[in-house]
């Protein structure tokens, strides 16, 4: 990835950054934008978000571009964590839920094992935009499963949002998280960054 967009190693991090800022901005949003929306369209939105976004991730020439793409697939892909709890949680019975979650946190704990492992498989065999280009196919399975298979929600359009709240968290998560993610590179409290 650095050769192909002429970036060095501290540019670079920020592919990772830029997704994992935008997704720690948009989890919090998910309680508000799902009743505001409905929960099975906001799910059919970020997947089709998502699909697009890694599509254009994969395609991405400069830099910029990645960060940019990155930042939709971060603020896509956040609901869909949430969404798929609260959907597990309406769909099975309580003495279900246990297990559904439990083969649900399966999946989730076997990607971050997994999928460097599989990653760097498919970089050293294909290139580094097969990455994202692999998240097609398994978009376009859970876009019909989702509209075929999950019972539709109802949207409370009376809810409004606290735009001052919002601005001041985005700019509190989103700081944060940059600290957190740049700080070692950068020099913790040493640094003027």
């Amino acid at each position: 990835m650095q050769a192909s967009l002429g970036a060095n190693i501290d540019q670079v991090t920020w592919v990772l950054t830029s997704y994992i800022v935008a997704s720690a901005i948009m989890i919090p949003l998910t309680g508000f934008l799902s009743t505001r929306v409905g929960e099975k369209k906001l799910l059919l939105i970020d997947i089709t978000g998502f699909m697009l976004a890694s599509m254009l991730c994969g395609a991405a020439t400069s830099l910029d571009e990645i960060i940019f793409f990155r930042i939709l697939q971060g603020a896509f892909g956040a609901a869909m964590i949430p969404l798929s709890q609260s959907y597990l949680r309406k769909l099975f019975k309580p003495e279900e839920q246990g297990k559904a979650m439990a083969i649900w946190g399966i999946g989730l704990m076997s990607a971050p094992v997994l999928g460097p492992t599989i990653g760097g498989y498919i970089t050293e065999h294909m290139t580094w935009r097969w990455i994202f280009y692999v998240n097609m196919p398994i978009c376009i399975a859970a876009l019909t499963l989702a509209f075929f298979v999950l019972p539709k929600s109802q949207a409370d359009n009376s809810k409004k949002i606290n735009l001052v709240g919002l601005v001041l968290m985005v700019v509190g998560v989103g700081s944060l998280q940059i600290f957190l993610d740049q700080g070692n590179q950068k020099g913790w409290f040493e640094s003027n960054y």
